[in-house]
């Protein structure tokens, strides 16, 4: 069974729906839209998991901007950083000045995203993707090791 509610703040409109399995989600987010009022010069914002099959579906449905990572999974792929750098290896002086940095700048950049500093949020990023650069070369052989490429993965947004 498929539900939407609306709500309404000044001009904005949220729009939710629950679907089941054989629910053509493309169609249930045009209907929900369409009813909440969407013409042609309508922005719509949506507020999504990251998952990239969700991407195709919504810009099926005429969604063409993309969409926002919301403050849950925000925090679960920070979360995630944070777990996987404190788990890198620190088999020598470069990676161990590589991992306490990741772990310092992973925790900082929840601190700026919690408080809306975009710009120092992409500093950290920055200095992480730099410092992970630096923990895959110093492991030969194994370019594509699991904590290393998730710390990598999360700080490029994927």
């Amino acid at each position: 069974m498929a539900t939407s509610r609306r709500t309404t703040v000044a001009a904005r409109f949220s729009v939710g729906a629950v679907a089941r399995a054989e629910t053509d989600l493309t169609a249930l987010i045009q209907r929900s839209l369409e009813t909440a009022g969407r013409t042609d010069t309508t922005e719509v914002t949506a507020f999504t998991d990251g998952c990239p099959g969700l991407r195709t579906v919504l810009i099926n449905a005429g969604v063409t901007k993309p969409p926002i990572l919301d403050w849950f999974h925000i925090a679960m792929r920070l979360q995630h950083t944070e777990l996987a750098a404190a788990n890198l290896p620190t088999g020598d002086p470069g990676r161990v000045i590589a991992k306490a940095t990741i772990v310092a700048e992973v925790e900082r950049l929840h601190w700026r995203i919690w408080n809306g500093k975009a710009k120092n949020a992409q500093r950290s990023i920055k200095r992480i993707r730099g410092h992970a650069c630096l923990q895959r070369q110093a492991q030969p052989g194994r370019e594509g090791s699991g904590v290393t490429q998730a710390v990598a993965c999360v700080a490029c947004g994927r």
